[in-house]
């Protein structure tokens, strides 16, 4: 019986701690951020994609569909965020992969450490 309302209780504090949390960074969603002296204060505001973004990303998507035709990949991910104006784009940026490449500087560090 006290198993029922130690999980009724976790499952309260639970939903008040999402909400609570949802209500302290909600102004971190729609104003800029001001905290940060080395970056750009509103490197966090998005802006409407200027001609030069879209005629960008035009040519990025042009780029994947004829990679695979050509049979060179199966699929590609990219992002790209202009740091100076903050507008971006993204083609299957949510996609998972394999950092393979990537992974070969924390091998090499641990390599090293390890010696």
């Amino acid at each position: 019986m006290k198993l029922k309302y130690v999980i009724l209780l976790c499952i309260i504090v639970s939903g008040f701690s999402v909400v609570l949390f949802n209500l302290i960074h909600q102004h971190d969603r729609f104003f800029c951020d001001e905290n940060y002296s080395l970056i750009s204060p509103d490197i966090n505001c998005e802006k409407d994609p200027s001609r030069e973004t879209k005629v960008l990303r035009v040519i990025v998507d042009d780029y994947i569909n004829q990679t695979k035709t050509h049979g060179d990949v199966n699929e590609i991910s990219v992002f790209y965020r202009n740091l100076s104006n903050r507008q971006w784009f993204g083609v299957n940026e949510n996609e998972n992969f394999s950092p393979g490449s990537l992974l070969k500087l924390p091998l090499a560090i641990t390599y090293y450490k390890l010696a």
